[in-house]
């Protein structure tokens, strides 16, 4: 196909406002044969169209040229919805230009007039060829998307208000992705738990469950996902890692454990690491545990079965104790018990592996297991028997996961006190951070680079802690805010914008804070969420009795809603 020239946009021009003629009508048709070209390049991207090719118009009895030419573009999947409404244009005139424009009615409609001036972008046709055209428009589309949809949930257009949360969707994702952690904020009602398990599961699954149930379910049996909820008494030895008190024969034992934070940490890092690891290296380390599990199973079981409670290393040591972590062991003698540590005997076996028969004790074991090389010895020797010969296997290389941690009402804790040196691991991701406390013979803990953190918190309640400038730069905050779109009834939408206009109005064609409004509070931080007013309708008046009016009159009374409100919030 020829280009489409300077001198098509000339006749175009030459020819406008003039009486059909065969001849001139044959020409622009060629014209409109290009345009229709480079529609089917758009096409290829990603897109559809509409084109009607006939460059006359009709006026009464009087039939003449168009001042232009023109197809109606819209993105893939979203024509059948948008076409009575609006629609982007490729339109030759006295240029190449691309914008939005409204059809019939909506044409002169104040959001396609915005629209079409906010976009509005020209090309010069003689340095682009049909390929470059619609890379040039895929690219407007790509700047210009989220005004297409905008517009689109301004006419209620229902496939655009899907893809406006699909979008969103995406938009937090990408972020999450590049920052690590993320705070959803914003008023109550607005959904912030709900968008964060939706943006967990997208995450971890790439796509999102309609059914919440469902959602629940698979989220919790998935083993990479986690929800808590701080509050004002939770504490670092909650989160990360503490001191737990264990009764043994011996009194009273305390012991660190880790918590929450630390656990699914761990679980995460491991994946991280076997993924990047000799997929023989990973089927040697998982063979060690699934025999070391069973092991102890049998070696518990045969503690159990013994008549005098007991196992005996030699003639005269003898297992009497079996721990989480350990096994106590004593001589007759001995006036106290010594332990093996499960993770020291772990390393002895794996130094052990290809050679049992010979065992041998690394210098670099721990003082502990190094003191008591004969007893370790001995539970190696049953551990060997028991498990028989390591035989090296092929195996797969261990997929990347995504772990998702959320943590709702964030700031309702004391994060500098809950977090502690963590605040330093968000930043650096996948290094080693020394705690307090010391787990399997390891201070340690890093934070991996696929454990992604979502925070929620709720930017009316200010009798809870803020969030510092150190934790603040780590995270990025995400607006969650109040919207009419999510609501299905009409009796829900004009009790949710008789709400919103105690905290908003419109002025100039901008949304300003209402005068009933306290001058202290920004109503994006304040105004009731969209979640009151969801539901059948006839659920709305006992909503609003016992859920809607109490929480404005305890905005009365903190001073968030002046008391021009009151008679407003009571005639409701």
């Amino acid at each position: 196909m020829e280009p489409i020239t300077q001198e098509d946009l000339n006749k175009i021009q030459d020819f406008a406002g003039l009486p059909d003629e065969s001849s001139k009508r044959k020409v622009l048709k060629k014209i409109y044969e290009k345009l229709d070209f480079l529609c089917k390049k758009i096409e290829n991207k990603g897109f559809e169209y509409s084109i009607r090719k006939d460059p006359r118009k009709v006026a009464g009895s009087n039939i003449t040229f168009r001042e232009y030419q023109w197809a109606k573009i819209y993105p893939k999947g979203m024509k059948n919805s948008c076409k009575d409404y609006f629609a982007y244009v490729v339109d030759l005139s006295d240029s190449l230009h691309f914008h939005m424009m409204g059809v019939g009615d909506y044409q002169s409609h104040p959001l396609s007039t915005k629209a079409s001036n906010t976009c509005w972008t020209e090309l010069d046709i003689e340095n682009f060829n049909y390929e470059e055209i619609a890379e040039k428009f895929r690219e407007f589309d790509k700047k210009y998307r989220k005004l297409f949809v905008e517009t689109g949930v301004g006419f209620g257009i229902a496939e655009c208000i899907k893809m406006k949360e699909e979008l969103f969707m995406e938009d937090i994702i990408k972020l999450l992705i590049q920052k690590g952690q993320i705070v959803l904020q914003g008023p109550p009602g607005t959904g912030k738990t709900y968008t964060a398990k939706d943006v967990a599961e997208k995450l971890i699954f790439d796509d999102i469950s309609s059914d919440k149930n469902a959602q629940k379910i698979r989220l919790d049996n998935s083993g990479q996902f986690k929800l808590v909820q701080f509050h004002p008494s939770y504490t670092y030895e909650d989160f990360v890692r503490g001191i737990e008190a264990k009764g043994t024969d011996n009194g009273i034992e305390y012991k660190a454990v880790e918590k929450l934070l630390s656990s699914f940490a761990r679980d995460a890092a491991t994946n991280w690491e076997n993924h990047f690891s000799n997929p023989a290296d990973i089927h040697r380390k998982n063979w060690i545990s699934e025999k070391f599990d069973l092991f102890l199973e049998e070696f518990t079981e045969q503690f159990a079965n013994s008549t005098n409670g007991q196992i005996d290393l030699t003639d005269s040591v003898y297992v009497m104790q079996i721990d989480d972590d350990c096994l106590r062991y004593k001589g007759d003698a001995w006036a106290k018990p010594s332990r093996i540590n499960f993770s020291d005997l772990r390393n002895m076996i794996e130094v052990n592996l290809d050679d049992p028969d010979n065992l041998f004790f690394p210098a670099n074991i721990s003082k502990h297991a190094n003191h008591r090389s004969s007893y370790y010895g001995a539970v190696l020797k049953k551990f060997f028997k028991f498990s028989g010969k390591y035989s090296p296997a092929e195996s797969e290389q261990e997929v990347l996961k995504k772990y998702v941690l959320v943590i709702d009402e964030l700031n309702r804790a004391n994060l500098p006190s809950v977090l502690g040196e963590l605040i330093y691991a968000l930043e650096y991701r996948g290094e080693n951070i020394e705690t307090v406390y010391e787990v399997e013979g390891s201070k340690n803990i890093q934070l991996p680079k696929n454990l992604y953190i979502i925070g929620t918190m709720n930017t009316a309640d200010r009798s809870v802690g803020h969030i510092d400038y150190a934790i603040r730069r780590r995270f990025a905050f995400v607006d969650v805010l109040p919207s009419e779109v999510p609501i299905t009834s009409e009796e829900g939408k004009l009790l949710f914008n008789k709400v919103a206009n105690l905290f908003v109005k419109i002025e100039d064609g901008k949304t300003k804070s209402s005068d009933h409004l306290s001058p202290d509070f920004n109503y994006k931080e304040v105004q009731l969420g969209h979640s009151y007013f969801i539901g059948n309708a006839d659920k709305l008046p006992f909503k609003l009795e016992y859920e809607i009016k109490p929480i404005l009159r305890e905005y009365l009374k903190d001073g968030i809603l002046m008391s021009t409100a009151e008679d407003l919030i009571e005639s409701l």
